[in-house]
């Protein structure tokens, strides 16, 4: 997954490079894609703003596309060469929720894969900062994978498992409607060079005659929380992360982990 990333941002950083891009919002995400499969995120889009999404995969991916597609589910644009480094470039003609899939057309055997949203003046992260909040977020997976058990990233097709976020001081980003697969999960996140204190919580999303509850959740005054739960896979679970105290707007990792 290392890899991965570092090859997600170089491709971002070309893009990036001499233009006005930065990160969007949304900044970043990966997971494991079965061959034939894909992965899928919906957000906000502008009209009269310039995006560019730029995918990759790891050394057995060969071909992987980039699709959008309109709240109504028609197609916008997409990137079908086949490379395992798809770009596409978007500028929407109306502001609505717009769905971007991650497909992996081909490849040797099930890979990962990853994604960088980037927009028209978006957000200028430093190397740096890029960097330490990859390294905080790994270190913290390897933290876990010490505590016991056997970890691996979730795998869960459609969803993902590595989530990076823009945030402002005391902001809240969630990720909801996420599906898990029985057992024991541990999520962890990590911040920039900014960050001072990150809280998150898991919640069990709200069902016929059932409100929404938390299973689990990490206020340490620190910047890699931390928490393990036990997941149904009937049902639905959201994230949240709070950029609690940062000395600026700060880029937060979150990983999801699966433990056997």
């Amino acid at each position: 997954m290392t890899d991965l990333v570092a090859k997600l941002l170089a491709g971002g950083a070309a893009v990036v490079e001499d233009s006005n891009y930065g990160f969007h919002d949304t900044a970043c995400m990966a997971t494991i894609i079965s061959v034939g499969g894909e992965s899928a995120i919906s957000i906000p889009l502008e009209a009269g703003v310039e995006y560019c999404f730029v995918g990759a995969g790891d050394e057995n991916a060969t071909d992987i596309d980039i699709a959008i597609e309109d709240r109504m589910g028609n197609a916008v644009t997409k990137d079908t060469e086949t490379d395992s480094t798809p770009v596409v470039f978007v500028t929407p003609t109306k502001s609505m929720s717009y769905t971007i899939r991650l497909q992996l057309y081909e490849a040797k055997r099930d890979s990962y894969c990853g994604l960088i949203l980037l927009r028209d003046g978006g957000w200028d992260i430093p190397q740096d900062n890029l960097t330490t909040a990859i390294v905080n977020c790994i270190e913290s997976c390897v933290e876990q994978a010490n505590a016991g058990g056997e970890v691996f990233f979730a795998d869960e097709e459609g969803e993902w498992a590595l989530l990076g976020a823009m945030m402002q001081t005391d902001e809240t980003r969630t990720w909801s409607s996420i599906n898990l697969q029985d057992g024991e999960h541990r999520i962890v996140a990590g911040g920039d060079t900014q960050s001072e204190d990150i809280d998150l919580a898991v919640n069990r999303e709200a069902s016929s005659g059932r409100s929404e509850e938390q299973v689990a959740s990490d206020t340490d005054l620190d910047g890699t929380p931390a928490v393990s739960f036990v997941a149904e896979s009937d049902e639905l679970y959201t994230i949240e992360i709070e950029n609690y105290d940062s000395k600026g707007p700060t880029l937060i990792i979150t990983a999801i982990l699966e433990v056997e």
